[in-house]
């Protein structure tokens, strides 16, 4: 066993070197995340390290009471976080080999968290030792074949910002944002966004509702079409059917044929094949046509500069058609400016998981986080059709912005009377059509008249027990005769 141990601070050493490039640190603050992985890295074998942080490397004041780690990943493998110390006479108390492992606080959806407890136990605690004596800090995978996309430790807080007095709700009529060639609805104008918000400042009644509900007309203010929502047919509706708290944003396409060749999402240059080669090696070139359809989100309106620091969570489901006609599958996050440069060299990605579809017809949390001091002025959600397809991708519902640890208060207003969806009562039903539940199909089933009566069958099985109990007298009497 010690000389397994010794053999992985070995690959450990090899591993940190060969991954520092592809990884980002940012200096540790109340305000600001740490990054530890922002782009794609992945161990070089089973019950590997995908990444290793030690030596010059290795911060050990990043870890801090109340901090969670972060770690988004794809793939079949488990993630777990290793707090490890070997024998070093020059730091005291540090006198003993430690590999402690750490299995996530929750995990799902690829997206793995850990708290600072549950660290501090498994480290501290269970070792009897202190922090000076961290020598190596892992994301250890099961599988090498588990890309670990993005990971940070947030220092946020639990506080939010202060809500709008409380008022009765209204329920309003659905909105539409669709997609056109001159793409007409894509801007909202700065006066309509400011009725908007005198309009739903009384239905902010709750400390923890989100900053867009979808619950009234007013979210269409704050949702708007990327420049190349058109190639895609995008369209953005609310709807009350199979919501998931009070009504949902529903994400619909129409692309009538496959992408031309030539035209490719965003992020198609980062895209593998199963041996690690580029699915779309033309997609980099100069010649290429790079479209964006989707929806994104203005830093000013929500009084902000840019989306710096920021963490937007989300609740989604995805219709299990649409795993084929996406790119991996994936609805793709990111960030960019107002002259739309693309700040992040890889997306964030709420990929459809086909294996264990915890997030097909089924509610997720989500979530995409902006890296700090990069001036993101706009939050692109991306749709990336590439083969032809007609009806709903997703829904989404309460949209929440964080940053620096304060949450953006409700802007569209939010019925906080509504409950929301329990799993339990009802698997969602999303087709090309859109939404239903099982509940709510059964609670709108009509008597047609072709129905089975009841009755019917007692009367039926009543009068067959009689003739069974005749035929039984019958012959116990003939019996008696002969």
């Amino acid at each position: 066993m010690r000389l397994k141990k010794l053999l992985s601070v070995f690959v450990s050493g090899v591993i940190a070197v060969t991954a520092f490039n592809s990884l980002s640190f940012t200096s540790v603050s109340a305000e600001d995340d740490y990054i530890l992985v922002s782009e794609p890295v992945q161990a070089d074998k089973d019950w590997g390290q995908a990444l290793t942080l030690q030596g010059s490397h290795l911060d050990k004041d990043m870890l801090k009471e109340g901090c969670t780690v972060y770690v988004e990943y794809e793939g079949d493998g488990n993630i777990e976080l290793v707090c490890q110390s070997w024998p070093d006479d020059s730091i005291e108390g540090c006198d003993k080999e430690i590999w402690a492992k750490i299995s996530p606080t929750t995990d799902e959806n690829g997206i793995a968290t850990f708290t600072y407890d549950d660290i501090y136990n498994a480290f501290i605690v269970d070792f009897d030792t202190t922090w000076d004596c961290l020598m190596a800090f892992h994301i250890s995978v099961t599988s090498k074949d588990t890309i670990v996309n993005y990971a940070y430790i947030s220092y946020e807080d639990s506080s939010s910002s202060n809500p709008a007095p409380e008022d009765e709700n209204s329920e309003n009529e659905s909105s539409e944002i669709e997609s056109s060639e001159n793409e007409s609805s894509e801007n909202e104008s700065s006066e309509e966004q400011s009725n908007s918000d005198d309009d739903s400042s009384d239905a902010n009644s709750s400390s923890s509702a989100p900053t867009i509900s979808f619950d009234m007309d007013n979210w269409s203010n704050y949702l708007h079409l990327t420049e190349g929502a058109s190639t895609a047919g995008i369209k953005l509706s609310t709807t009350r059917q199979a919501q998931y708290q009070g009504a949902t944003l529903q994400v619909s396409v129409n692309m009538a044929s496959d992408l031309p060749a030539g035209t490719y999402p965003t992020y198609a240059s980062t895209v593998r094949d199963e041996d690690g080669n580029p699915a779309y090696p033309d997609a980099a070139n100069e010649d290429s046509t790079l479209v964006n359809p989707g929806f994104e989100l203005y830093a000013s309106d929500f009084g902000l500069e840019t989306f710096d620091g920021a963490t937007v969570t989300f609740k989604y489901a995805f219709n299990e058609d649409v795993a084929d006609v996406l790119l991996e599958g994936s609805m793709f996050m990111y960030a960019r400016n107002d002259e739309g440069e693309i700040l992040v060299n890889y997306p964030m990605k709420a990929t459809i998981n086909t294996i264990t579809k915890e997030n097909i017809n089924y509610y997720s949390n989500g979530f995409v986080t902006v890296p700090s001091d990069v001036d993101a002025t706009k939050l692109v959600f991306e749709i990336p059709l590439i083969k032809a397809y007609k009806g709903t991708v997703l829904m989404m519902d309460n949209l929440t912005i964080e940053i620096n640890g304060e949450k953006i208060a409700n802007v569209d207003g939010f019925n906080d009377t509504a409950e929301p969806m329990n799993e339990s009562d009802g698997v969602l039903k999303i087709t090309g059509e859109g939404a239903s539940s099982s509940d709510s199909s059964q609670a709108e089933s009509k008597d047609d008249g072709s129905s089975f009566n009841p009755i019917i069958l007692v009367v039926l099985l009543f009068v067959i027990a009689a003739v069974v109990l005749v035929v039984v007298i019958i012959i116990k009497n003939k019996n008696r005769y002969y």
